[in-house]
C-alpha cells in the first residue's frame, strides 16, 4: 500500500522535530561540558592561589616569591583569563544556538499540530 501524501509529509516533520530535539540536547550537553571545564580550570587556577602555590618553584608568594616567579603567576593569570573569555564565547554561541533550534522546534511542533488538525477534519 502506498503511502499517502499526507503521512509522508507528516512523517517528515516528525523526523525533523526529532532531529531538532537531538541537536538541542546535544548542544546543551555541549554547554554543559564547556560549564564544567570552566570550573575546573577556576578551580585549579584558585588552588594555585592559595599557599605554596607556584609549582615551579614551590615558593609561597606571601611569603617572599622571586621576581621571576611573581612574573610567572601574571602570564598564569593572563592565560586564565583569556581561557574564561575564549569559554564565556563558547557558551554564549552554544546558547545561541540552542536559541535558534529551540525557535525551530516550535515551528516544526506547530507544523504537526496544524497537520494533526487537517487529519481531524479530513476524517470527520
Amino acid at each position: 500500500m502506498a503511502m499517502q501524501p499526507e503521512n509522508a509529509f507528516e512523517d517528515e516533520v516528525r523526523k525533523e522535530l526529532r532531529e531538532l530535539k537531538e541537536a538541542i540536547t546535544m548542544s546543551r550537553q555541549e554547554a554543559e561540558a564547556i560549564a564544567r571545564s570552566q570550573k575546573e580550570t577556576t578551580t585549579r587556577l584558585g588552588q594555585s592561589d592559595a599557599g605554596p602555590s607556584n609549582h615551579m618553584e614551590g615558593i609561597d608568594v606571601h611569603r617572599g616569591q622571586p621576581v621571576a616567579s611573581l612574573q610567572t603567576k601574571s602570564a598564569s593569570m593572563a592565560e586564565y583569563r583569556s581561557t574564561v573569555a575564549r569559554m564565556l564565547e563558547e557558551c554564549e554561541r552554544t546558547v545561541e544556538r540552542n536559541t535558534s533550534l529551540e525557535e525551530e522546534l516550535v515551528i516544526a511542533q506547530r507544523k504537526i499540530d496544524e497537520l494533526e488538525q487537517r487529519v481531524k477534519l479530513v476524517g470527520s
